[in-house]
C-alpha cells in the first residue's frame, strides 16, 4: 500500500492541485455566463418584444399561470397553435410580442420540431405550405403523429417493434415545467465543460507511463521486485482517481450553481422537451444522471487509451498529440459528417471513448444499432463497452510496460 499512497501524492502535486483548481473556476465561470449571457426569455415593453436575461427571465417564467404547462395535451397544444397563428407577422413570419405567444412558446416549439423534422422528410406525413402557420390538425393529432415519424424512424433499421414498445410505455402526454426551455442550454454548455475534461485529462495523464523512461525513474523502479509487480498497477489507480476529481471538479460546480439558481423543477420536464423524437421514457434529470455517469465512463476509458499510449510510445508530447488528435478527428466528423449518409460509422464512433461527452445524442431520436441483423441498445451497450475499454486497456496498459522493463 505504500507505493499506492506514494503514487497518490505524487499525482496529486502542486501543478495537479492548481488544474484542479482551474477546473472548478472554469466550471463557476461558465456557469456564470451561461445563466447571465445564455439563459433567457422575453418580456413585452411598449408593444415590443425585448429579451432578458438571468434572474430577470426567471423570474418572468415563473410569473406564468401553471395552467399553461404540466401535461401538454392535445387541447393545451391546439390552443397554443391557435395563439400563434392570431398573432403572428405573415410578413417577417415572426411571432408577434403579444403575452400569449410568450407563455406558449414551449408548446409551439414542440409543435415546429415535428413541422421542421417531417417538413424534411421525402414523403411528409402533413402537408405544410406555410412556415408561418401552424395547420391545426397538427397539434389536434399531435401526439398520433409523431409516434408515426417516430415508427418511420425505427422501421428504416428494423427496428419498430422494439421502438412501439418503448413508445407505449411513453407518460403521454409530455410534461413540462416552467424553466424546461432553460435546460436545454444548461445541457449544451454541459457538454462543451465534459469535452473541456476530457482534454485535461488526457493531457495530464499523458506523461503517466512516458516520464519514468524520460526522467530515467524506471531504472529505479525495476530494481525492487514490489516496484514490478505493483507500480503499474498503482500508477493507473491513481491516475483514474485524479481524472474522476477532475472531471467532478469541471461539471459539479456548473450543475450545482444551476440547481441552486434555478431549482429542480424543470428536471421533471419530460426529455421529449428537448429531443421529440426520442423514445426514452425518462425526464431530463434522469437524463442527467445517465449522462454524467456515461461521460465519467467514456473519460476513464479515455484515461486508460491515453495510459497504454504512454507505456507504448514512452514519449509524452507523442501520447498527448496522438490522444489529443484522436479526439479532434471524432469531433470533426461530428460537425461535418453527423447527418451525412455514412450513418452505420457515425453509430460505431458514437461508442468511442472520444465521442463520450456526446452520450447524449444517444437518447435523441432511435437509440439502436442494427449490426449484421442484431439489434444493439446503444445507451447500454456504450456503458457497458466504456466498462471493457477500461479493463482492457488498463490491462494492456500494464503488461506493455513490464514488458518494455524486461
Amino acid at each position: 500500500m505504500f507505493i499506492f499512497f506514494n503514487e497518490l501524492k505524487n499525482t496529486f502535486n502542486k501543478k495537479s492541485i492548481i488544474v484542479i483548481l482551474f477546473c472548478a473556476l472554469l466550471s463557476l465561470l461558465v456557469a456564470l455566463f451561461a445563466y447571465n449571457k445564455s439563459l433567457y426569455t422575453g418580456e413585452i415593453i411598449d408593444n415590443e418584444y425585448k429579451e432578458i436575461y438571468g434572474n430577470k427571465a426567471i423570474k418572468q417564467v415563473l410569473s406564468y399561470p401553471d395552467k399553461y404547462y404540466g401535461y401538454l395535451d392535445n387541447e393545451k397544444l391546439t390552443e397554443a397553435a391557435k395563439s400563434h397563428n392570431e398573432n403572428v407577422d405573415r410578413n417577417s413570419k415572426r411571432s408577434k410580442p403579444v403575452y400569449e405567444n410568450l407563455i406558449n412558446s414551449d408548446a409551439t416549439s414542440m409543435i415546429y420540431s415535428f413541422l421542421y423534422i417531417n417538413a424534411n422528410r421525402e414523403k411528409p406525413l402533413v402537408e405544410w405550405k406555410d412556415d408561418a402557420y401552424i395547420p391545426m390538425n397538427i397539434p389536434k393529432n399531435f401526439y398520433k403523429l409523431r409516434n408515426e415519424e417516430v415508427l418511420q424512424q425505427a422501421s428504416k433499421i428494423n427496428a419498430t417493434d422494439k421502438v412501439e414498445k418503448m413508445e407505449e410505455e411513453l407518460n403521454i402526454p409530455f410534461y413540462i415545467d416552467q424553466t424546461a426551455s432553460f435546460w436545454r442550454t444548461i445541457l449544451e454548455f454541459l457538454t462543451v465543460l465534459i469535452i473541456a475534461s476530457m482534454f485535461i485529462s488526457v493531457i495530464m495523464t499523458a506523461q503517466s507511463f512516458s516520464e519514468t523512461f524520460e526522467n530515467g525513474v524506471r531504472e529505479i523502479i525495476i530494481m525492487s521486485e514490489e516496484g514490478k509487480k505493483y507500480f503499474a498497477k498503482y500508477r493507473i489507480l491513481s491516475t483514474l482517481i485524479y481524472s474522476t476529481v477532475v472531471y467532478s471538479a469541471t461539471a459539479v460546480p456548473y450543475l450545482c450553481y444551476m440547481f441552486l439558481k434555478i431549482g429542480v423543477r424543470g428536471l421533471k420536464t419530460d426529455f421529449q422537451f428537448i429531443s421529440l423524437f426520442s423514445s426514452i421514457n425518462a425526464n431530463i434529470g434522469q437524463v442527467i444522471l445517465y449522462y454524467m455517469f456515461a461521460a465519467w465512463m467514456g473519460i476513464l476509458s479515455m484515461v486508460c487509451l491515453s495510459l497504454f499510449l504512454s507505456s507504448l510510445l514512452k514519449k509524452s508530447y507523442a501520447t498527448g498529440i496522438v490522444s489529443i488528435l484522436m479526439i479532434i478527428i471524432t469531433y470533426v466528423n461530428n460537425i461535418f459528417f453527423r447527418d451525412g449518409k455514412n450513418t452505420f460509422i457515425n453509430k460505431i464512433l458514437s461508442i468511442t471513448p472520444m465521442n463520450s461527452p456526446e452520450y447524449i445524442f444517444i437518447f435523441s431520436k432511435n437509440q439502436f444499432l442494427n449490426l449484421f441483423g442484431l439489434l444493439v441498445n446503444l445507451a447500454i451497450a456504450t456503458i457497458i463497452i466504456y466498462l471493457i475499454y477500461i479493463t482492457v486497456f488498463s490491462i494492456l496498459s500494464a503488461k506493455v510496460y513490464k514488458r518494455i522493463q524486461k
